[in-house]
């Protein structure tokens, strides 16, 4: 492994929009908390609104062709990012969860329908709008499902909070791989998108964040 070679472009194409979309979501779920205590309901309202231009906007500049791949993939994880969010900021503003067979079976629906259009039809940046949308949602959805059983035993939660320090690892298994063994651009930037994945679903785990 030459972590040296093409360091550039590890740092601007793997490592920085790893930390980047890590803190975005971050700050997304944690400014929603917020102003719903401060301003309720109608707060809530207004900040998702603004999540979904912003998020339309970030798809529409991934589809722009004369931007880089670099940029296109840029846009389309953060917009991807910002997508999920507001679905999962949406069910706090109608004081319901995510979880059930509803939500898994529009998820799965929609990766099938995402996976027969992949090659075919989708340009680099919609690929990583829909991917980073749809792999929050699928995250979301199963550290739910694994919440939810880990109150029927201690065994079973103390699983859970080791799941969170295997997510963890995993996160950081992603940005050694950045810098040990890959080799073009647009590896990186789906690497740094696992990487955000893999750190956000720790978070939630070991910081006791309910879904």
């Amino acid at each position: 492994m030459n972590y040296r070679r093409d360091l550039r472009s590890k740092l601007l194409d793997g490592l920085l929009p790893a930390a980047a979309l890590y803190l975005l979501a971050m700050l997304v779920i944690l400014a929603a908390g917020l102003i719903d205590r401060r301003f309720g309901g109608v707060g809530l309202l207004v900040y998702v609104l603004g999540l979904i231009s912003v998020a339309m906007f970030s798809l529409q500049r991934s589809l722009v062709q004369r931007y880089s791949e670099a940029a296109r993939a840029w846009y389309g994880m953060a917009g991807g990012l910002l997508a999920w969010s507001v679905v999962e900021i949406s069910a706090m503003l109608e004081k319901r969860t995510l979880t059930g067979t509803t939500t898994t079976l529009l998820i799965i629906m929609s990766a099938l329908t995402v996976v027969l259009l992949w090659r075919p039809y989708l340009p680099l940046g919609a690929r990583f709008f829909l991917a980073a949308c749809l792999s929050y949602g699928a995250g979301h959805a199963t550290l739910a499902f694994i919440r939810s059983l880990s109150g029927w035993s201690p065994a079973l939660l103390v699983f859970y909070r080791v799941l969170g320090g295997l997510l963890a690892a995993g996160a950081a298994g992603a940005l050694v791989w950045i810098f040990g063994l890959s080799t073009w651009r647009i590896q990186r930037m789906w690497a740094a998108l696992a990487a955000t994945l893999l750190g956000t679903a720790a978070f939630y785990i070991l910081s006791g964040i309910s879904f």
